[in-house]
């Protein structure tokens, strides 16, 4: 009989199976089979160590230890685990330690499940709570409008503002009659900034700081109106919502809110993007696609630049803060800065935003 330090937890195993003399008996078995503990170990399919540890009572047998030992030495369970052999003098003491055994072993296996359940139960909340934050900070924030806006004099139409929480695009499609110098107004609570154009196709960009010349919670709530200023004369801007990523699930809905004829519009288009009206729009995570079906153009806006492709005039435009540039036919009109890549990006854009969406 060894004698050893247990835990309590053990030393309650140890009284139902005998644990002190059970090594002993395995031992017995085994030598009484003529094996080695290595040929036993092949049996088992384990390493030779545990059966050594096992016999020398260094380790406790589990329930699948003990099938084995019952299996290869044709031995039942409740008389492994009181290390004898049954007769008529011992059965029902033998019998009444098993139930005790299967009792205790049960409660155990239930302990594992209920840790088990609470650890799977911990990841998935908080993979849960994850997931919902990110959720809520990104659900609903980034919006694309459509603006235009008349007066007697000027005609101001498909003006295209993209509105986030991180960063805005502002461009004025068209003004009739042709006019450059501009100035865009921004009105909150009687509170007026202005910032002045010398081009009215200039794409606007700012990065949402505390005082930016846009204002995302106030423009969505109303508050911040928006002008165009053309010698002295203010026009108000009136603003319809093309899209915002407000909804739970996006399926490729087969009309997809598209009102003109969806023959026209490319069927990789109809399938990725969200499309209402002449707009179609894809929203990715550092940039925006927008297709025109009725001005027929395809354009995006991605960390501070604009690309835009006219699909009738097969003319190119790109602008950032320090190049702007157009190409028709291969020729490069530089507006601003060297414009020494330009056939280089208009050749990568081609090649991966034309040639995809648009099948030429």
């Amino acid at each position: 009989m060894c004698k050893k330090e247990y835990s309590i937890s053990a030393l309650r195993r140890k009284e139902t199976m005998n644990v002190e003399n059970i090594g002993e008996f395995l031992k017995k078995l085994r030598k009484e089979k003529n094996l080695t503990q290595d040929e036993l170990a092949v049996k088992m399919h384990v390493d030779r160590s545990k059966i050594n540890r096992l016999e020398n009572g260094k380790r406790n047998p589990s329930i699948y230890d003990l099938l084995f030992y019952s299996e290869i030495f044709q031995i039942s369970l409740d008389e492994l685990i009181a290390c004898e052999r049954k007769n008529n003098q011992n059965k029902k003491k033998i019998e009444k330690n098993f139930i005790k055994y299967l009792q205790k072993e049960n409660v155990r296996f239930k302990k594992i499940k209920i840790i088990f359940f609470l650890l799977s139960f911990t990841f998935f909340l908080a993979f849960f709570l994850m997931i919902s934050v990110y959720f809520f900070q990104n659900y609903n924030t980034i919006k694309i409008y459509t603006f235009e806006g008349n007066s007697s004099t000027y005609q101001i139409k498909n003006g295209l503002f993209v509105l986030s929480k991180k960063k805005m695009y502002f461009q004025i499609g068209n003004i009739e009659p042709e006019t450059q110098e501009i100035a865009l107004i921004s009105k909150i609570n009687n509170q007026e900034k202005e910032i002045r154009w010398n081009s009215y196709q200039r794409l606007f960009i700012e990065e949402c700081k505390k005082n930016s010349f846009f204002s995302y919670k106030d423009f969505i709530n109303g508050k911040q109106q928006l002008f165009i200023k053309i010698d002295n004369e203010e026009i108000p801007l009136s603003f319809k919502e093309k899209f915002a990523n407000n909804e739970f699930i996006y399926s490729n809905d087969e009309s997809n809110g598209i009102t003109q004829d969806i023959e026209e519009i490319p069927e990789i288009i109809q399938n990725d993007f969200t499309c209402e009206n002449q707009f179609c729009t894809l929203i990715l995570k550092d940039e925006v696609l927008v297709y025109n079906e009725v001005l027929k153009y395809l354009k995006l806006i991605k960390s501070g630049e604009i690309y835009t492709f006219d699909i009738q005039k097969n003319s190119f435009q790109f602008e950032s803060q320090n190049d702007k540039f157009t190409i028709v036919d291969n020729q490069v009109n530089c507006l601003l800065g060297e414009c020494e890549k330009a056939l280089e990006i208009y050749e990568n854009f081609k090649k991966e935003y034309i040639s995809k969406y648009l099948n030429t």
